[in-house]
Protein backbone atom coordinates (compact mmCIF):
# COMPACT_ATOMS: atom_id res chain seq x y z
CA UNK A 1 0.00 0.00 0.00
CA UNK A 2 2.87 2.33 0.81
CA UNK A 3 4.45 1.73 -2.58
CA UNK A 4 1.20 2.47 -4.34
CA UNK A 5 0.98 5.81 -2.57
CA UNK A 6 4.61 6.88 -3.38
CA UNK A 7 4.65 5.95 -7.09
CA UNK A 8 2.27 8.73 -8.30
CA UNK A 9 4.28 11.37 -6.42
CA UNK A 10 7.55 10.08 -7.85
CA UNK A 11 6.08 10.06 -11.36
CA UNK A 12 4.95 13.69 -10.95
CA UNK A 13 8.42 14.80 -9.79
CA UNK A 14 10.11 13.15 -12.77
CA UNK A 15 7.67 14.80 -15.19
CA UNK A 16 8.40 18.27 -13.73
CA UNK A 17 12.16 17.77 -14.00
CA UNK A 18 11.90 16.64 -17.60
CA UNK A 19 9.80 19.70 -18.51
CA UNK A 20 12.32 22.10 -16.94
CA UNK A 21 15.16 20.49 -18.81
CA UNK A 22 13.25 20.81 -22.07
CA UNK A 23 12.77 24.56 -21.47
CA UNK A 24 16.47 25.23 -20.71
CA UNK A 25 17.84 23.46 -23.79
CA UNK A 26 17.62 25.70 -26.93
CA UNK A 27 16.12 24.23 -30.03
CA UNK A 28 19.11 23.39 -32.24
CA UNK A 29 17.13 24.47 -35.30
CA UNK A 30 16.67 28.00 -33.96
CA UNK A 31 20.28 28.81 -33.15
CA UNK A 32 21.52 30.81 -30.16
CA UNK A 33 19.28 33.58 -28.83
CA UNK A 34 20.24 37.06 -30.07
CA UNK A 35 20.70 40.00 -27.76
CA UNK A 36 18.12 42.73 -28.07
CA UNK A 37 20.71 45.20 -29.22
CA UNK A 38 21.35 42.98 -32.25
CA UNK A 39 17.71 42.91 -33.31
CA UNK A 40 16.30 45.42 -35.81
CA UNK A 41 14.05 48.09 -34.34
CA UNK A 42 10.92 46.85 -36.05
CA UNK A 43 11.29 43.55 -34.15
CA UNK A 44 11.97 45.22 -30.80
CA UNK A 45 9.07 47.68 -30.82
CA UNK A 46 6.53 45.42 -32.41
CA UNK A 47 6.11 47.51 -35.53
CA UNK A 48 5.49 45.62 -38.73
CA UNK A 49 8.43 45.08 -40.99
CA UNK A 50 8.77 48.07 -43.33
CA UNK A 51 7.85 47.56 -46.92
CA UNK A 52 10.89 47.03 -49.06
CA UNK A 53 10.95 48.86 -52.37
CA UNK A 54 13.23 48.32 -55.30
CA UNK A 55 14.61 51.08 -57.48
CA UNK A 56 16.58 50.92 -60.65
CA UNK A 57 20.23 50.98 -59.81
CA UNK A 58 21.84 54.20 -61.06
CA UNK A 59 23.80 53.74 -64.21
CA UNK A 60 27.49 53.59 -63.46
CA UNK A 61 29.24 56.76 -64.37
CA UNK A 62 31.08 56.27 -67.62
CA UNK A 63 34.71 55.64 -67.10
CA UNK A 64 36.71 58.41 -68.69
CA UNK A 65 38.36 56.84 -71.65
CA UNK A 66 42.01 57.44 -72.18
CA UNK A 67 42.66 60.42 -74.39
CA UNK A 68 42.96 59.31 -77.95
CA UNK A 69 46.42 59.71 -79.38
CA UNK A 70 46.85 62.76 -81.58
CA UNK A 71 46.71 62.00 -85.28
CA UNK A 72 49.84 62.47 -87.33
CA UNK A 73 48.26 65.37 -89.26
CA UNK A 74 47.20 67.20 -86.09
CA UNK A 75 50.62 66.62 -84.56
CA UNK A 76 52.28 68.09 -87.65
CA UNK A 77 50.08 71.19 -87.66
CA UNK A 78 50.76 71.86 -83.99
CA UNK A 79 54.49 71.19 -84.32
CA UNK A 80 54.97 73.56 -87.27
CA UNK A 81 52.89 76.33 -85.71
CA UNK A 82 55.08 76.29 -82.62
CA UNK A 83 58.29 75.85 -84.64
CA UNK A 84 59.21 72.41 -83.28
CA UNK A 85 61.26 70.83 -86.07
CA UNK A 86 61.90 67.52 -84.29
CA UNK A 87 58.19 67.00 -83.58
CA UNK A 88 57.34 67.91 -87.18
CA UNK A 89 59.84 65.40 -88.53
CA UNK A 90 58.39 62.76 -86.22
CA UNK A 91 54.88 63.47 -87.52
CA UNK A 92 56.09 63.30 -91.13
CA UNK A 93 57.66 59.93 -90.35
CA UNK A 94 54.17 58.82 -89.27
CA UNK A 95 52.89 59.74 -92.75
CA UNK A 96 51.44 63.13 -91.81
CA UNK A 97 50.25 65.19 -94.78
CA UNK A 98 52.27 68.41 -95.25
CA UNK A 99 49.13 70.12 -96.56
CA UNK A 100 46.96 69.11 -93.60
CA UNK A 101 44.38 71.62 -92.41
CA UNK A 102 44.13 72.61 -88.73
CA UNK A 103 41.18 71.41 -86.66
CA UNK A 104 38.11 73.66 -87.11
CA UNK A 105 38.18 74.78 -83.48
CA UNK A 106 41.76 76.03 -83.67
CA UNK A 107 42.28 79.78 -83.67
CA UNK A 108 45.32 79.51 -85.95
CA UNK A 109 44.08 78.15 -89.27
CA UNK A 110 47.42 78.25 -91.09
CA UNK A 111 48.47 75.06 -92.81
CA UNK A 112 51.95 73.69 -92.11
CA UNK A 113 53.22 75.27 -95.33
CA UNK A 114 51.86 78.72 -94.45
CA UNK A 115 53.23 78.56 -90.93
CA UNK A 116 56.64 77.31 -92.06
CA UNK A 117 56.94 80.14 -94.59
CA UNK A 118 57.04 82.67 -91.75
CA UNK A 119 59.49 80.89 -89.42
CA UNK A 120 62.89 82.50 -88.79
CA UNK A 121 64.77 79.70 -90.56
CA UNK A 122 63.96 77.48 -93.52
CA UNK A 123 64.65 73.93 -92.34
CA UNK A 124 60.99 73.35 -91.53
CA UNK A 125 59.90 74.67 -94.92
CA UNK A 126 62.49 72.52 -96.67
CA UNK A 127 61.27 69.39 -94.86
CA UNK A 128 57.64 70.07 -95.80
CA UNK A 129 58.46 70.73 -99.45
CA UNK A 130 60.48 67.52 -99.57
CA UNK A 131 57.44 65.66 -98.19
CA UNK A 132 55.20 67.06 -100.95
CA UNK A 133 54.03 70.38 -99.54
CA UNK A 134 52.01 72.49 -101.98
CA UNK A 135 53.91 75.74 -102.56
CA UNK A 136 50.82 77.29 -104.17
CA UNK A 137 48.17 76.03 -101.75
CA UNK A 138 46.18 78.86 -100.19
CA UNK A 139 44.08 79.57 -97.12
CA UNK A 140 41.73 82.54 -97.45
CA UNK A 141 43.63 83.63 -100.54
CA UNK A 142 47.07 83.53 -98.90
CA UNK A 143 49.76 81.30 -100.38
CA UNK A 144 53.08 80.41 -98.72
CA UNK A 145 54.85 82.92 -100.99
CA UNK A 146 52.43 85.68 -100.01
CA UNK A 147 52.91 84.76 -96.35
CA UNK A 148 56.68 84.87 -96.72
CA UNK A 149 56.72 88.22 -98.52
CA UNK A 150 54.38 89.80 -96.00
CA UNK A 151 57.12 88.99 -93.50
CA UNK A 152 59.93 90.02 -95.86
CA UNK A 153 60.85 93.01 -93.71
CA UNK A 154 62.03 90.44 -91.16
CA UNK A 155 64.49 88.93 -93.61
CA UNK A 156 62.54 86.19 -95.36
CA UNK A 157 64.67 86.24 -98.49
CA UNK A 158 65.71 82.61 -98.04
CA UNK A 159 62.12 81.39 -97.74
CA UNK A 160 61.07 83.40 -100.81
CA UNK A 161 63.91 81.99 -102.86
CA UNK A 162 63.18 78.43 -101.71
CA UNK A 163 59.49 78.73 -102.61
CA UNK A 164 60.26 80.23 -106.01
CA UNK A 165 62.83 77.54 -106.73
CA UNK A 166 60.16 74.91 -106.04
CA UNK A 167 57.50 76.37 -108.31
CA UNK A 168 55.71 79.05 -106.29
CA UNK A 169 53.75 81.46 -108.50
CA UNK A 170 54.93 85.09 -107.94
CA UNK A 171 51.85 86.46 -109.74
CA UNK A 172 49.25 85.02 -107.37
CA UNK A 173 47.41 87.81 -105.55
CA UNK A 174 45.57 87.77 -102.23
CA UNK A 175 41.95 88.82 -101.74
CA UNK A 176 42.98 92.49 -101.75
CA UNK A 177 44.75 92.12 -105.08
CA UNK A 178 48.23 92.36 -103.57
CA UNK A 179 50.90 90.21 -105.17
CA UNK A 180 54.09 89.13 -103.40
CA UNK A 181 55.84 92.12 -105.00
CA UNK A 182 53.32 94.50 -103.40
CA UNK A 183 54.30 93.10 -100.00
CA UNK A 184 57.99 93.18 -100.85
CA UNK A 185 57.71 96.92 -101.52
CA UNK A 186 57.86 97.50 -97.76
CA UNK A 187 61.22 95.76 -97.34
CA UNK A 188 64.37 97.85 -97.52
CA UNK A 189 66.19 94.73 -98.71
CA UNK A 190 65.83 94.64 -102.48
CA UNK A 191 66.73 90.94 -102.49
CA UNK A 192 63.12 89.83 -102.07
CA UNK A 193 61.84 92.07 -104.88
CA UNK A 194 64.70 91.01 -107.10
CA UNK A 195 63.95 87.32 -106.56
CA UNK A 196 60.28 87.89 -107.36
CA UNK A 197 60.98 89.87 -110.53
CA UNK A 198 63.52 87.29 -111.65
CA UNK A 199 60.85 84.65 -111.03
CA UNK A 200 58.31 86.41 -113.28
CA UNK A 201 56.55 88.98 -111.09
CA UNK A 202 55.19 92.07 -112.85
CA UNK A 203 56.49 95.42 -111.60
CA UNK A 204 53.36 97.27 -112.73
CA UNK A 205 50.57 95.10 -111.36
CA UNK A 206 47.72 97.05 -109.70
CA UNK A 207 45.90 95.99 -106.55
CA UNK A 208 42.25 96.69 -105.77
CA UNK A 209 43.11 100.07 -104.28
CA UNK A 210 44.79 101.19 -107.50
CA UNK A 211 48.31 100.85 -106.11
CA UNK A 212 51.38 99.41 -107.82
CA UNK A 213 54.39 98.09 -105.91
CA UNK A 214 56.20 101.32 -106.82
CA UNK A 215 53.37 103.44 -105.40
CA UNK A 216 53.43 101.47 -102.15
CA UNK A 217 57.19 101.86 -101.85
CA UNK A 218 56.88 105.61 -102.49
CA UNK A 219 54.06 106.00 -99.97
CA UNK A 220 56.22 104.23 -97.36
CA UNK A 221 59.21 106.46 -98.26
CA UNK A 222 61.14 103.28 -99.00
CA UNK A 223 63.54 105.04 -101.39
CA UNK A 224 65.95 102.10 -101.87
CA UNK A 225 63.02 100.05 -103.20
CA UNK A 226 61.71 102.95 -105.27
CA UNK A 227 65.09 103.26 -106.95
CA UNK A 228 65.38 99.53 -107.46
CA UNK A 229 61.88 99.17 -108.97
CA UNK A 230 62.46 102.08 -111.36
CA UNK A 231 65.66 100.43 -112.54
CA UNK A 232 63.76 97.16 -113.09
CA UNK A 233 61.12 98.72 -115.33
CA UNK A 234 58.47 99.99 -112.91
CA UNK A 235 56.39 102.84 -114.37
CA UNK A 236 55.46 105.93 -112.42
CA UNK A 237 52.15 106.18 -114.26
CA UNK A 238 50.16 103.01 -114.93
CA UNK A 239 46.66 102.84 -116.37
CA UNK A 240 43.94 102.46 -113.73
CA UNK A 241 46.48 103.15 -110.99
CA UNK A 242 47.21 106.19 -108.86
CA UNK A 243 50.47 107.76 -110.11
CA UNK A 244 53.34 106.80 -107.85
CA UNK A 245 54.75 110.36 -108.01
CA UNK A 246 51.70 111.63 -106.10
CA UNK A 247 52.66 109.46 -103.13
CA UNK A 248 56.30 110.52 -103.41
CA UNK A 249 55.31 114.21 -103.37
CA UNK A 250 53.11 113.66 -100.32
CA UNK A 251 55.96 112.30 -98.23
CA UNK A 252 57.51 114.89 -95.91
Amino acid sequence: LYVLMVLPALWLILALVARERHRSVPDPGLGSPRAERDLPSFLLDGNPQPELTTTDAPAPSPVASAELPQTADAALVDAVQRGDLAAAQSALARQAQPNARPRPEQADQRTPMLAAATLPETRMLRALIAAGGDVNGSVNGVTPLLAATRESYQGRVEAVMMLLANGADPTRADDAGNTPLHHAAFSRDAGVAQSLIDGGASTNVVNREGMTPLALAAEAANWPLVEFLLKRGALADVAEATPALLFAAAVD
